[in-house]
């Protein structure tokens, strides 16, 4: 995430796809409930 907020927001906007944010960011909120949970 901090990646993200290094960019402009332009080129950010550009070359990130909606799905490219979601996958990933599903993807660590599945790692910190397991972390949470085990």
């Amino acid at each position: 995430m901090m990646q993200l907020q290094v960019l402009p927001r332009e080129l950010a906007l550009q070359s990130i796809s909606k799905e490219e944010i979601v996958l990933p960011l599903d993807a660590a909120i599945d790692a910190i409930d397991y972390c949470v949970n085990h």
